[in-house]
């Protein structure tokens, strides 16, 4: 297997494994510097978590995306159903 299969951020982790033990046990600075990295990074996968579950509820379950029920012409519209199923648009009756 070759370097280039790997996905670009290898080279990264494989970096941050090489430094880490330097930065942790330098100067307290040096730690606060690790430590702020480690929860940026564990934020930024959380926050990109939760963009992608909100994207795919506005797309695919509130705009009546590719996976709705009934309308297969790929316009996205809001939709709702009353108690006795029947569907409407926004705005109209």
């Amino acid at each position: 297997m070759r370097a280039s299969d790997f996905p670009w951020f290898a080279s990264h982790i494989a970096l941050a494994a090489l430094v880490a033990p330097w930065l942790w046990h330098g100067t307290a600075f040096m730690r606060s510097v690790l430590l702020r990295a480690v929860f940026f990074t564990m934020q930024a996968a959380i926050a990109f978590v939760l963009y992608m579950l909100i994207t795919y509820f506005y797309v695919f379950e509130i705009k009546g995306g590719p996976h709705s029920s009934g309308d297969d012409s790929g316009v996205a519209s809001w939709r709702w159903r009353d108690e006795c199923g029947n569907e409407g648009e926004a705005g109209g009756s």
